[in-house]
């Protein structure tokens, strides 16, 4: 896989199931609201008349003056940064859906960097993931027609299709000698975006896949349906963003305001006076005083980012994990007369004590490695009942069921694992200071 620094920078992300990964709450305005800076630069104009005549009159193949029009937005847009683009139709209608929450497709994230396109995450219980596809896989062709020379906009065209189809990725993975080629369904896909759990011992773990309109809400009630069908309050909480794209920038607001009783969430900064927004908490949380442990890896970005942020700055939540992506800015999406739009990079998106997220991310409290736990199958464990003559009693060694769930949790996922040791220490700290008291 790419070094991780490197994609921070010229990762152009889109989302080939339609997920809202670059919009952090994608604000549509009509075209001319905005004052100029300046004098319309008439000799600039004339010379784009001019190649856009030339163009119209001499090129080898007759295009439209629409298609001139386009491919002249296009380029504009690209060569700004990597989340400003020009919308079609059809780009913009489907980015309209984007953060319905209801989305066709196989359910992947990827950006691009030199001319490759790799694979930031797949979409919790996407075709995409069913079938194997990994974070930092690298896709070489699409239905065996290879994909170098292809922008982002062309790869999706290629990748989607009508639902109940399938489309074969030949990706190249870090460690896999030669190419492998997976088969992907293609899908309707209506998915929560909350997924909740209860562990033993008191530990509440929540994992958001992705921020739509309606996480927040779902957030609260399924959390507080979960609370009901347990016999005690909770003892601590795990809030897993590891592979969460973002999404709606209102979204993680809520979820941010869920824990934090008091203090800022977020603030942006642009050129424009209304690109400069300040965001509080309210007193309205769905959880007190329960500690908190938020994960996070390479693979969580833009509003994942901002609640982690957040939780962190105010000293809310203890964040385990890897450096997140690093995607700090915010998208303005320009509607113009023929449904089509602009979308353009209008801020920046700052911590509650102004850290700059972009190109640099969050940095985790606490650091777990993207490891794997495999059972031993070699041999057995020795201890004393190994030895010749060891004396036996009739009591029997007992294991707790708890010890067995978080053994298989440990093979399952070790990074979860490993996250529920250290909150398992917070609560024993907080009890020995308790007991002190």
């Amino acid at each position: 896989m790419i070094k991780h620094k490197f994609v921070l920078y010229c990762a152009t992300l889109i989302t080939l199931c339609m997920c809202p990964l670059a919009q952090s709450n994608p604000k549509i305005v009509e075209d001319n609201n905005g004052s100029p800076s300046s004098e319309i630069p008439l000799e600039e104009i004339a010379d784009f008349v001019q190649i856009f005549n030339k163009i119209k009159n001499n090129y080898v193949e007759n295009l439209s003056d629409r298609e001139i029009m386009e491919r002249a937005f296009h380029g504009m847009a690209t060569h700004l940064d990597p989340h400003s683009a020009f919308l079609n139709k059809e780009d913009y209608a489907l980015l309209k859906e984007n953060t319905s929450g209801k989305f066709g497709g196989v359910g992947i994230e990827i950006g691009s960097f030199e001319g490759k396109f790799i694979i930031i995450a797949p979409i919790d219980g996407s075709p995409a993931a069913e079938a194997g596809v990994l974070a930092g896989d690298v896709i070489t062709k699409v239905d065996n027609s290879p994909v170098s020379g292809l922008s982002i906009e062309g790869l999706s065209r290629q990748i989607k299709g009508p639902p109940d189809s399938t489309v074969t990725l030949t990706i190249e993975r870090k460690g896999k000698k030669g190419s492998i080629q997976l088969k992907v369904s293609r899908r309707i896909m209506d998915n929560d975006s909350v997924a909740i759990e209860s562990f033993p011992l008191g530990i509440i773990y929540l994992r958001i896949s992705q921020f739509q309109q309606t996480t927040g809400k779902e957030l609260e009630r399924k959390f507080n349906e979960t609370i009901k069908g347990v016999s005690q309050k909770p003892r601590g909480i795990i809030l897993d963003l590891r592979n969460n794209p973002g999404g709606v920038l209102n979204s993680a607001i809520e979820v941010s305001d869920a824990f934090l009783e008091k203090g800022a969430i977020t603030f942006t900064k642009g050129r424009q006076l209304d690109s400069n927004q300040k965001f509080f908490a309210s007193k309205k949380v769905i959880v007190k005083s329960a500690p908190l442990l938020v994960l996070i890896n390479e693979g969580s970005a833009s509003a994942s980012e901002i609640v982690a942020g957040a939780l962190q700055d105010n000293q809310r939540a203890v964040i385990v994990g890897r450096q997140s992506f690093g995607k700090g800015s915010i998208q303005t999406i320009h509607k113009m007369r023929d449904n089509t739009a602009f979308k353009l990079t209008t801020a920046f998106y700052y911590t509650p004590k102004g850290r700059s997220i972009q190109a640099t991310g969050i940095t985790p409290d606490i650091l777990v490695e993207n490891l794997s736990l495999k059972a031993r199958k070699d041999r057995d464990p020795f201890g004393e009942i190994d030895l010749d003559r060891h004396i036996t009693t009739k009591e029997k060694p007992g294991i707790r069921s708890t010890d067995l769930y978080f053994t298989k949790l440990a093979t399952r996922d070790f990074e979860l694992y490993q996250a529920t040791k250290i909150l398992m220490g917070i609560l024993l700290a907080k009890r020995e200071t308790s007991i002190a008291k």
